[in-house]
């Protein structure tokens, strides 16, 4: 192969170029999967918070109900002593 007269080495800048360029395809797609592994994880972390999150949902509703029952048990038991007192 002639370039201006002058003829190029095999391992000349085309080859060398073609090389850097695999080299950099290669380093993209391993950096692509690993982005892609990254955000599975991050999509994974957030399904377990939105669970999480649910889940103390339902303890405050059960924590809520609760300190209502006691709440009502208290007052009950104050009218029946009172009543009883009199």
């Amino acid at each position: 192969m002639r370039r201006n007269g002058q003829r190029l080495a095999a391992g000349g800048p085309n080859e060398q170029n073609s090389e850097q360029q695999r080299r950099l395809e290669k380093e993209n797609a391993e950096l692509m999967e690993q982005y892609i592994e990254q955000y599975e994880q991050k999509l994974k972390c957030e399904k377990q918070q939105a669970k999480t999150l649910e889940e103390i949902k339902g303890l405050e509703s059960e924590l809520a109900f609760k300190v209502l029952m006691n709440a009502l048990k208290s007052f009950i038991c104050a009218i029946c002593t009172e009543f009883f007192n009199s």
